[in-house]
């Protein structure tokens, strides 16, 4: 498997599609480990700080899902989102840190996620909602590695593959950004592109391939 999605990703560098993905989501109709969306940054470089966003929909009962893998050959959770069934789960440098969210404040129709880190005060924010969550602080000096697989809806336990069925996702997301930067409040409450920014991945503009059975199909949002 690891050789493999190494391999894809080598023709993926030379030759990927862009499209933009705006008023459409990606439809995970159930969990497998042959099922995810590879994703190819604007540029490959280290970085010292960052945000990520997304949402997402799930109905599984009991969530225990990967949302956004970023493995390194250094690090198989150089950027992790995942979700538990009592909040979230997020890595750095396999650094993992759990930020707690009561079951009220989840599980709703769509969760909107946006994690930052800066490398100079290892500052980690991670808003749920457009409301932000107690910080934490983790990996402080370190630097981003720049030779990322990004998965979505899977977590990636090496380099580019062993995958598990079991964090696995399934249901419907959409709205993924990555910038090279870390969004104010402001920005943060809007969790909308920001016109004055050039992220790394832009759902406007996304350069991505699709592995297994995700469908891209329109929002009902």
């Amino acid at each position: 498997m690891e050789i493999f999605l190494l391999f894809l990703l080598a023709c993926f560098t030379q030759a990927a599609p862009r499209k933009n993905l705006q008023d459409q989501v990606f439809l995970f109709p159930k969990r497998s480990t042959g099922s995810y969306v590879l994703l190819k940054p604007s540029q490959n470089r280290e970085m010292e700080r960052f945000t990520v966003c997304l949402s997402f929909y799930s109905d599984l009962p009991n969530p225990h899902f990967g949302l956004f893998s970023a493995s390194s050959r250094a690090h198989d959770n150089e950027i992790l989102i995942f979700k538990l069934a009592d909040g979230y789960e997020v890595s750095l440098r396999n650094q993992p840190v759990v930020f707690k969210v009561p079951k009220e404040k989840t599980n709703q129709a769509w969760e909107d996620v946006c994690m930052a880190w800066d490398s100079a005060t290892g500052i980690l924010q991670l808003w749920l909602n457009r409301v932000p969550l107690p910080r934490k602080v983790v990996a402080k000096g370190y630097r981003i590695q720049g030779d990322l697989v990004i998965l979505l809806g899977q977590d990636q336990d090496s380099y580019g593959g062993s995958l598990d069925l079991n964090q696995a996702f399934e249901g419907e997301l959409g709205n993924v950004y990555l910038w090279e930067t870390v969004l104010s409040a402001d920005q943060m409450k809007g969790f909308q592109r920001q016109e004055d920014s050039t992220p790394l991945l832009d759902w406007l503009d996304l350069s991505y391939e699709i592995k297994g059975e995700v469908m891209v199909v329109p929002s009902l949002f």
